[in-house]
Parts: C-alpha cells; sequence; structure tokens
C-alpha cells in the first residue's frame, strides 16, 4: 500500500511513517495525490490533514499523534470543516 490516507484510515503506522523523510517531513513524492474519493491534493497540508481526520474517525490514536508532531494544521481543518457542513 502506497496511499498515505488509507494508510492512516486502516491503521498502518509502518506505511505512514514512510511516506516522512528523516527530519519528518512529508516526502515529495508522498501518495496520494487523490483520496480514496477521487479528491485531487495539491496541497501537501490538505493531504496531511484528511489523513489526520481519517484516522481520527476510525480511531487510530497513534497515527493522529504521529501526525500532530509532523505538523497538521488542525486549526485549518476544524475551520474547513465548519464551513462546509
Amino acid at each position: 500500500m502506497d496511499n498515505l490516507i488509507a494508510a492512516a484510515a486502516l491503521g498502518r503506522l509502518d506505511l505512514v511513517e514512510r511516506e516522512f523523510d528523516a527530519r519528518g517531513r512529508l516526502r515529495p513524492d508522498a501518495q496520494p495525490h487523490t483520496d480514496v474519493f477521487g479528491h485531487s491534493f495539491a496541497d501537501p497540508d490538505e493531504m496531511l490533514e484528511c489523513a489526520f481526520f481519517l484516522a481520527c474517525r476510525h480511531g487510530r490514536l497513534a497515527i493522529a499523534k504521529f501526525l500532530l508532531r509532523r505538523g497538521v494544521h488542525v486549526r485549518e481543518l476544524l475551520e474547513r470543516i465548519r464551513d462546509e457542513c
């Protein structure tokens, strides 16, 4: 599986970790550029937010914590969710 978002949702921390470099930054070639619903990600921050959201939604606490330490912008995610509801 080479899909950050799917790996986060499924609880595969080992695969999520592979998408980051030694400095803890998302690799430029991190997958996906689209999510499981076909939404395209031009912005790496959006991709991280989606992975974080799905990790939380599916109770993947270790992955949510890992992504928080990697700089997920929770405030922007909450604002986007609020605006879409």
